[in-house]
């Protein structure tokens, strides 16, 4: 809707959904033509603004040239996503051969980036993530980039040019994106402050950045993103002190403290990573956690020790010790003893990145350094972000998607790092990181048949696009003098806990979207029935009878 200039509930189109002070409709009768009607530029801007909060102009600027090229069929509008993601994978496996110069990383990198169950999720939804993903990966290679050729004395302003318009870009993209392009500019502080030189081309490439991010907060669709942020945060909160349990359901909103702040960032902080994805769901247990960092502790001081110049014969002894602890260790958990154990491994495969950091803190002009920044600190500001708002509704994963990149990179350097040890207990630890992956093959394989809602919010496989489906069935039994009758979805799930909502509110989303996809020169005769919720009937005037067209059963068929 919103890269066609169309604004949810009709904003953009007040001919013909202009509405009283109670919310009703005030003309009873439109057409597909009048629908079209003079939409230009401008409702394009109208449209980001309300519909998206003025977020993510860079990806409707880019799915609108899509559409114009490759038509607006959910198929066609899918594929955007998907190839940003295969350019990201793609560019994944550049930034380790080409930045870091490690190709093996850089593959084994390319290929958390294929199986990462929110990029398969996201790649097939309509969404701006793909495009944000590969822009704030594509500006910390620029960073970089622009790093080593001033460490060799070189100087490129056509790499400060690019990066400069990423950072705009990417922001534009989505504002979450701001976290990660602050996380470079501390990366840059803490590594070049000695520098001058350096951090004055940076900050000027900042200025010009955000001088025309600015433009879109004042004078673009970015400018009243302010008043509905402050706006939203009231819903929240209202949202978040009914305990009626409806709210919260459909929102997961909570009020903020630091049991809500846990419960809510430690899954997404385990889902950040595509060794860890879901584990969190299976850990519970204070003792059960202790039980799991000492045997992480005795794993670490073994692989410590037969990393010293020993022999074969005693390498594989200390591999039998360190089997038969592990062993015993699996009596000694309550429940999910195989998942403590994993998470045991994982301890020691952060002990091994750990260890690499502070052996080459300055390696790669920070890298290290910028990759535990970023990983770190959009979550920790998100976390803050909460506290002052004092709801948790702003925490999720597709918020903090952003650094997925950075996070397979990471994995991939303990995995590399793990593979040149000596010691024979790596080969534990890999085998378990491979069967791991036949999790993630099996939450790949739910998200592509629709049956797994963590991304998808679906309880149950999707069907076929509803709103198509009525249109196709209108255009062959629309007959001139019929009407068309869609119902009033109503009220959202939100909309009680927002003071502004007036109580006899007419929606038309479902005549809008059915809309989309009628012919645009189209005179059919359409209205909404406000008494109606779910049913769209065609009004045959020759039978002067109702024929049932389709039935969206609340929100079964709706999404």
């Amino acid at each position: 809707m919103v890269v066609n200039g169309i604004s949810w509930e009709g904003a953009t189109q007040k001919k013909i959904f202009a509405k009283n002070e109670k919310g009703e409709l005030i003309n009873k009768y439109f057409t597909p033509k009048q629908f079209w009607d003079e939409l230009s530029f401008s409702d394009f801007d109208e449209a980001i603004m309300r519909t998206d909060n003025g977020n993510s102009a860079t990806y409707y600027g880019l799915l609108y040239v899509w559409k114009s090229i490759f038509g607006q069929s959910d198929g066609a509008l899918r594929w955007m996503g998907v190839l940003f993601d295969c350019g990201t994978i793609l560019l994944l496996f550049f930034f380790c051969k080409n930045i870091l110069s490690l190709p093996i990383v850089g593959l084994i990198s390319a290929f958390f980036g294929a199986i990462e169950p929110f990029l398969i999720a996201y790649s097939h939804q309509v969404r701006n993530y793909p495009v944000g993903i590969f822009l704030t990966l594509l500006s910390a290679y620029l960073f970089f980039k622009v790093l080593k050729y001033e460490s060799d004395k070189k100087v490129s302003y056509w790499l400060f040019f690019g990066y400069g318009l990423t950072v705009l870009f990417g922001i534009l993209c989505h504002f979450y994106v701001v976290l990660f392009i602050f996380s470079q500019f501390i990366a840059l502080i803490i590594n070049q402050f000695r520098i001058f030189l350096v951090l004055r081309r940076f900050i000027f490439t900042y200025i010009i950045s955000f001088f025309f991010l600015g433009l879109w907060f004042t004078i673009g669709g970015g400018r009243a993103t302010y008043a509905t942020f402050k706006e939203k945060d009231i819903i929240h909160i209202n949202m978040a002190n009914d305990q009626s349990g409806n709210a919260n359901e459909f929102s997961n909103v909570s009020l903020t403290n630091l049991n809500t702040i846990y419960n809510k960032v430690t899954p997404i902080f385990f889902d950040n990573f595509i060794l860890t994805n879901d584990l969190f769901s299976h850990l519970n247990g204070k003792l059960n956690f202790i039980i799991c960092l000492i045997l992480s502790s005795f794993l670490c001081l073994i692989l410590v020790k037969s990393e010293s110049k020993i022999s074969s014969k005693d390498n594989l002894i200390y591999s039998l010790i360190a089997l038969s602890i592990i062993s015993g260790s699996y009596f000694l958990f309550s429940h999910n003893s195989l998942y403590y154990i994993y998470l045991s491994f994982i301890f020691v495969l952060l002990f091994v990145i750990l260890k690499y950091f502070i052996q080459n803190i300055n390696w790669k002009n920070g890298y290290l350094i910028f990759s535990f920044i970023t990983l770190l600190l959009p979550v920790i500001l998100t976390i803050l972000a909460a506290f002052k708002s004092g709801h948790t509704a702003n925490i999720y994963q597709k918020y903090l998607s952003f650094g997925l990149p950075i996070s397979f990179i990471f994995m991939a350097i303990g995995i590399w790092q793990l593979a040149n040890y000596s010691s024979y207990i790596k080969y534990i630890l890999l085998a378990a990181f491979c069967c791991y992956l036949i999790k993630i093959h099996n939450i790949d394989y739910q998200i592509l048949q629709d049956n797994y809602p963590k991304y998808t919010i679906m309880a149950k496989p999707r069907e076929a696009n509803p709103y198509i489906l009525v249109a196709n069935k209108l255009e062959k039994l629309y007959q001139p003098g019929d009407t068309i009758i869609y119902p009033n979805t109503g009220h959202a799930t939100f909309d009680k806990y927002d003071p502004q909502m007036q109580a006899d509110y007419v929606s038309v989303i479902d005549a809008q979207m059915t809309n989309i996809y009628l012919p645009k020169t189209a005179e059919y005769i359409q209205r909404v029935e406000p008494s109606e919720g779910d049913k769209v009937y065609l009004y045959q005037s020759k039978t002067n009878s109702k024929l049932l067209i389709f039935d969206f059963e609340g929100k079964k068929f709706r999404y």
